[in-house]
C-alpha cells in the first residue's frame, strides 16, 4: 500500500530587486502558482520556518544573510 503525500504548493521567490519579485511574481501568478516573495535572507528565513513552499526561487547575493545560506537552511527544514 503506498502513501500519498501532499506537499506545499507555494513559491517563495526571494530577492532584494523589486522589478525581479514582480517580473517573476507576475509570471508564476499566470501559471497558477501561489507566490510570496520576500527582500532578504533574514526575512526569508523567518517565512520558512513558518511556512512550507514546494518551491525556492533565492538570488545568490542578497545584502545580509546570502542566498546560499539561505538554500541550505531550506533543504534541512524541508528536504523535498
Amino acid at each position: 500500500m503506498s502513501t500519498v503525500v501532499s506537499l506545499p504548493t507555494d513559491v517563495l521567490v526571494v530577492d532584494d530587486e523589486p522589478v525581479v519579485l514582480q517580473v517573476v511574481g507576475a509570471l508564476l501568478k499566470s501559471r497558477g502558482l501561489t507566490t510570496v516573495t520576500e527582500t532578504t535572507g533574514e526575512a526569508a528565513l523567518e517565512r520558512i520556518a513558518s511556512a512550507g513552499f514546494g518551491c525556492v526561487l533565492v538570488d545568490k547575493n542578497l545584502p545580509g544573510i546570502d542566498g546560499l545560506v539561505v538554500v541550505r537552511a531550506v533543504r534541512k527544514t524541508q528536504p523535498h
